[in-house]
């Protein structure tokens, strides 16, 4: 008998990880104890240590010699008139397969701020849906959640949306993290 499976796909870099800068790249013009003067895809933009802009740079420190940034999980030491600069990337594809289950859902673990929940697949859901019960145990009070894992798929800044009380009992991944992959449902 033949089972149906959903399959999650995502192409890195080119729809989601801003993985590469724009041609400008990242360009150091000034350096200050734990704050530096960067030019970010173009833009003049002061970064105090910790501070992360809209881009996902995050100054991890600075000094007078040097400033450390933060992109896509990468640490990178910089200093004045150093230059990050863009370059084409293959697209890579990051393929999870998740099966129906006797109920004719969706079903799979994924991975909220490093903890893992089980979640219902919802397309029907705007957003992922949490009830504050779980949201609690999660230590989630925002409703951005730093990062969502499915299998090998990884999203940051995730929208969510917090419900008072026990219901949905499940975590509903809704179309926050739904819309940024492919998703296709097939017989295995």
């Amino acid at each position: 008998m033949k089972r149906k499976a959903l399959f999650f796909m995502l192409f890195l870099p080119a729809c989601l990880l801003q993985a590469e800068l724009a041609p400008d790249g990242i360009v150091v013009l000034g350096l200050f104890e734990d704050a530096a003067m960067l030019s970010i895809e173009g833009k003049q933009q002061l970064l105090k240590k910790d501070e992360r802009n809209d881009a996902g740079v995050t100054l991890v420190e600075a000094n007078s010699h040097e400033a450390v940034v933060e992109f896509n999980g990468r640490k990178m030491t910089l200093s004045l008139i150093n230059r990050i600069s863009a370059r084409f990337i293959e697209a890579k594809v990051k393929i999870v397969s998740i099966a129906l289950n006797d109920n004719q859902q969706y079903i799979t673990t994924a991975v909220i701020n490093g903890v893992p929940v089980e979640v219902l697949v919802d397309t029907g859901a705007t957003m992922i849906a949490i009830n504050s019960e779980t949201a609690k145990n999660l230590g989630i009070s925002t409703v951005a959640l730093k990062e969502v894992s499915v299998g090998d798929i990884r999203l940051n800044n995730v929208k969510a949306l917090i419900i008072e009380g026990a219901f949905p009992k499940k975590v509903l991944l809704g179309m926050t993290f739904l819309q940024q992959v492919e998703i296709t449902e097939r017989q295995v």
